[in-house]
């Protein structure tokens, strides 16, 4: 799309200015709301940097209004009270053809409504106690927009008017073509009678716009570039490109069918270098778009431009914060090396400039990072345990955000090592309490929500788990391996097999990685390639404990091992695995792993004919199984048997 940013007026608030006409002197009691609609997507932008601002309060998450009359229209017959005074909206606008009309309707404006102060409403009001005019004052809503507007009428030229009048008639025909126009076409009817008897058109304004036309035909041979299709101001293309990169962060639901959405779409796929130098949030809408593809080397580019401009413009974007922002691509494309070279290069920048508030985003970003890639922990300069503490010695004065990814992090890594209950539910509390407290955005929701369930889950509670599905949004790799566990339940061993074929050309991190796995050796228990089972578990045992101290995955693959004994008929020689398993999850008050313990140490007595043993040891740890539903059915089997 050709577009042209200007700072004059544009057909988008030309068709504003029809509505504050209608509503202050013609008396069609327009409701505020519209106003509020129409005016706010032209006023200045808050700038929503989503590189750093991800989580962040954004205060335009209502759409702005595009600068397309169909789109105006819509919107407007939403508006409860709009129905009655929509059709002269739409006949006064479609009967327009000239820039005189709009330049009275302001000249009218300006006379009869706009005031200085509230002392001279109530004095107009007494002067002429019949008129029906709607007053402003100067600083008001309205009266800051007339203002503006005729401000720009002061500072356009010639082929700023002729540039206005060719993009407004086109802003009008598109509209005539479009499935909302003929849908009111039996009510419209032209109006310039009445234009004409409100004295917003002379006799004269066909001379006008003949002269216009003389000029246009004697300079169309001088011009090198055809009039843009669309003119717009530089704070409402800023809302529009706000609003969207808000929605791409945050993953918004049916965000891809909403107008605006296609209307940056066809901004950004062909748009100057010079515009780019003006709405460097392009560059970011680019980079996540090129994300979303997994367009390496055009996100790359993408996210230089970015930064090379934001630091050209020496503001407050320090280098660190682009170190900190590459480390974010190499992280979504899994480079996990330079990844973690970024996230130190970040950090020694940070405390060269002594910015306290960036180094605590860095370092909550590094633990977050951690959390997916444990295996690379340790290749940071600061331990796991030091980033922790230091976030919880925090200063009050800083974002509870630190605090609560502190205690995010800390039931994580509670959790893996296998530390008493206790512990974890007081972390897993507190960093509830305050994401709660401070919930910012629909991402910051899911990923609460997300944790919850996968903890309640992993403690043995699913039921309490499914609480939180219809608030969670999974990953496409997670969603993939859930449904693969429920084949391999059904004994659909063809889909599990076809898809662990694809599995290793997958880039998965680390929890991934290892439900992966555990799917893989149920997969070869079943099919009986216990050989093929056996390497992978000891491999992955020896990961998870030589890499992460990651002891909840080290137990859940050494009680796999067990499992494969005894489908292999050799339950004997997990026997002292089996006992040692069941001492330490209670020793960790770990009840899912006590009951699988349980069942495998059942089922080795039952093989060697100790039945009243194996009765006894499934009676006494009956209590603990009843706690967890997916094991009552299964303990009260063996209990009948």
């Amino acid at each position: 799309m050709d577009f042209q940013v200007t700072v004059s007026l544009t057909p988008y608030d030309l068709a504003v200015l029809v509505s504050i006409y209608l509503h202050c002197i013609q008396d069609a009691k327009i409701p505020w709301k519209a106003f509020e609609e129409l005016i706010c997507p032209t006023i200045e932008s808050s700038f929503f940097d989503p590189l750093i601002d991800r989580d962040s309060v954004y205060n335009g998450l209502t759409r702005p209004l595009i600068p397309n009359l169909a789109d105006i229209i819509q919107r407007l017959s939403d508006i409860k009270g709009m129905d009655t005074v929509l059709v002269d909206y739409i006949n006064c606008i479609t009967s327009i053809n000239t820039l005189e009309t709009f330049y009275n309707m302001l000249k009218a404006l300006n006379i009869f409504c706009l005031v200085k102060t509230t002392e001279e409403i109530t004095e107009r009001k007494k002067l002429n106690p019949s008129a029906n005019f709607v007053y402003f004052t100067e600083r008001s809503f309205l009266g800051k927009y007339v203002v503006n507007s005729l401000m720009k009428i002061e500072i356009g030229g010639f082929e700023d008017k002729n540039l206005l009048l060719h993009c407004f008639k086109k802003f009008v025909c598109e509209f005539t073509q479009t499935d909302i126009y003929k849908s009111w076409k039996s009510s419209i009817h032209d109006i310039r009678s009445s234009l004409i008897s409100w004295g917003l058109v002379s006799n004269e304004y066909k001379e006008d716009e003949n002269m216009i036309d003389v000029f246009s035909s004697f300079t169309r041979n001088l011009e090198r570039n055809e009039p843009p299709d669309l003119m717009v101001t530089t704070n409402h293309l800023e809302n529009i490109l706000d609003w969207y990169l808000f929605n791409l962060v945050n993953e918004t639901a049916d965000f891809k069918n909403d107008p605006s959405y296609r209307f940056v779409q066809l901004i950004t796929d062909d748009i100057t270098l010079h515009n780019k130098s003006l709405f460097p949030r392009i560059h970011v809408i680019q980079y996540l778009r090129f994300l979303d593809s997994n367009s390496y080397d055009d996100a790359f580019r993408a996210l230089h431009n970015y930064f090379d401009y934001v630091l050209s413009q020496n503001t407050d974007a320090y280098f660190h914060i682009s170190s900190l922002c590459l480390a974010a691509f190499y992280t979504h494309f899994h480079d996990a090396e330079l990844a973690i070279k970024s996230f130190d290069e970040a950090t020694k920048v940070a405390r060269e400039n002594r910015d306290a508030l960036t180094l605590n985003l860095i370092i909550v970003r590094i633990i977050k990072f951690i959390e997916n890639y444990p295996e690379y922990s340790a290749q940071f300069n600061v331990k796991v345990e030091q980033i922790t503490r230091f976030l919880k010695s925090s200063s009050d004065s800083i974002d509870a955000s630190i605090f609560e990814s502190a205690y995010r992090f800390d039931s994580v890594t509670l959790f893996r090592r296998q530390d008493d209950q206790i512990s974890m539910f007081e972390a897993i509390y507190k960093y509830s309490v305050l994401s709660m407290e401070q919930l910012k955005s629909e991402r910051g929701l899911n990923n609460l929500m997300l944790f919850k369930r996968n903890f309640w889950n992993e403690i043995g509670f699913p039921s309490l788990g499914n609480i939180y599905d219809e608030f969670t949004k999974s990953s496409l790799v997670v969603k993939e391996l859930d449904q693969m566990y429920t084949h391999l339940e059904s004994n659909n061993l063809d889909v599990v097999k076809r898809y662990l074929k694809t599995i290793n050309f997958k880039v998965l991190n680390y929890n991934e990685r290892m439900r992966a796995k555990i799917l893989q050796v149920r997969y070869l228990r079943i099919i009986g390639e216990y050989d093929s089972a056996l390497v992978i578990i000891e491999e992955c045992i020896k990961q998870c404990v030589s890499i992460c101290s990651d002891y909840r995955m080290k137990t859940n693959f050494e009680t796999e091992k067990c499992f494969l004994f005894l489908d292999a008929d050799l339950g004997s020689r997990c026997l002292h695995l089996a006992t040692k398993l069941f001492k330490y999850n209670q020793s960790t008050q770990n009840g899912p792993g006590m009951t699988k313990c349980v069942f495998i140490l059942y089922q080795i007595l039952k093989r060697d004919v100790k039945i009243q043993d194996a009765h006894q040891l499934l009676e006494q740890n009956m209590v603990n199984i009843m706690q967890y539903s997916k094991f009552r059915e299964q303990a009260l089997s063996y209990y009948n048997d």
